[in-house]
């Protein structure tokens, strides 16, 4: 979820989620496994001021609906 929320945002910014791994200082790959392990704290305000949002925002779930 947290991942595929920062990917949903960056997809909108136009902007990759390798483009924000260097500009936040991360290891290439590492937002990849954001599904699967939380990152640190510091790590994810960094990336959600990236992007213009809040850590609420990216680790909320986000119904679709058709």
């Amino acid at each position: 979820m947290l991942y595929d929320n920062v990917k949903r945002i960056a997809n909108e910014k136009g902007v990759s989620i390798l483009q924000i791994e260097r500009d936040c200082g991360l290891k290439p790959s590492s937002i990849y496994h954001w599904n699967e392990s939380m990152p640190s704290g510091d790590k994810l305000v960094a990336v959600a001021s990236y992007l213009g949002t809040t850590p609420q925002d990216l680790l909320e779930e986000k119904s679709i609906t058709a």
